[in-house]
């Protein structure tokens, strides 16, 4: 069943064949299932008969958090309680950002700095400041 894909799918129609020669060897050729580090074992793409392809990923991390970076617009928007001067360093995964306000509101593009997963903020002020909401915005 590694080296005929009739052999492969008259075992289990549901199984997936890959056309290639699989980075991790021919036992890979021929797979009951395939999990989310198998995905890539396979360049053509692993395939059951009726040509469905298994749940992988469309994209690595890397290009995900690449594609998070220039694609979309990401605003970090802190609105205040009143006009008072306002000064503080902004932590956004690792990286400062100077905040040195008068206004109700303050935005800051953060497209370089966020992560596809989870991401944190820190505010260290410099000044007495009273927050009255804090909003991360993605647009596309």
């Amino acid at each position: 069943m590694y080296y005929d894909q009739d052999c492969c799918y008259e075992v289990d129609a549901d199984n997936y064949w890959c056309d290639d020669v699989p980075t991790d060897g021919l036992e890979s050729v021929c797979e009951e299932g395939i999990d989310v580090s198998e995905c890539d074992d396979c360049t053509s793409g692993y395939e059951n008969e009726d040509g469905d392809e298994p749940d992988c990923p469309a994209t690595s991390p890397e290009e995900e958090e690449e594609a998070l970076k220039t694609d979309y617009d990401v605003t970090l928007k802190i609105t205040f309680v009143n006009r008072d001067d306002k000064k503080a360093d902004v932590n956004i995964n690792g990286h400062i950002v100077r905040l040195d306000t008068d206004k109700l509101e303050w935005t800051y593009k953060i497209n370089d700095y966020v992560r596809s997963d989870t991401n944190s903020i820190e505010i260290i002020p410099k000044s007495t400041m009273d927050i009255a909401n804090l909003e991360v915005k993605l647009e596309n």
